[in-house]
């Protein structure tokens, strides 16, 4: 790849980026699962404007000869690149869960330490429609919150088969109810 071409498209991803940041810090955030307070929506912008700065500088650098500043700023960029790479793709893989589990008016009474314990075993699961979550009787071993789409619940009703009981739940709901179905039997003392 020519040094003119890796230039033009750096411009282009760090403009995306930083317009992003910038414009709209909020909505482009939610994409990796983040939501934004005051003081994350002036960073986001902050970071947003550092972004179109590197943006400027490649664009107006794509025509330049190979010289010693160039080669310095694009070692830097190649650093940067690989402390930032690896923080973003495990933001997108493990969508924050921190930020999201924290942002759920469920655990609005939990501590930050006792956020911080639950999001470090929460993962991002997607099902598709009609798929069971759990069964009857299952081992309680998941907690989930809707974040996208519908979830309904079902029993089995004798000669009718499997009946929808609670009508279907939408974002923000939070699911206890496997844990009240599990398989031991009360006992009568």
């Amino acid at each position: 790849m020519k040094l003119s071409t890796f230039l033009v498209l750096s411009a282009i991803y760090y403009g995306g980026f930083g317009l992003g940041l910038l414009v709209a810090p909020a909505p482009f955030m939610s994409v990796f699962g983040v939501t934004l307070d005051g003081g994350g929506m002036l960073m986001a912008r902050v970071l947003g404007a550092a972004l179109l700065n590197l943006t400027l500088i490649f664009w107006w650098s794509k025509n330049a000869a190979n010289s010693d500043t160039l080669q310095v700023i694009l070692r830097a960029n190649c650093l940067y690149n690989i402390a930032d790479i690896p923080v973003v793709a495990f933001a997108i893989l493990t969508g924050t869960m921190g930020a999201r589990i924290s942002a759920h008016p469920f655990f609005a009474v939990l501590t930050d330490a006792q956020l911080a314990a639950l999001a470090e075993d929460a993962i991002t699961e997607t099902f598709t429609a009609g798929q069971r979550l759990f069964d009857e009787g299952g081992i309680a071993d998941r907690f989930w919150l809707i974040e996208q789409g519908n979830i309904a619940l079902d029993m089995p009703i004798p000669g009718r088969g499997d009946q929808i009981v609670e009508t279907p739940m939408a974002r923000g709901w939070c699911n206890t109810l496997d844990w009240l179905a599990v398989s031991s039997k009360p006992s009568m003392n």
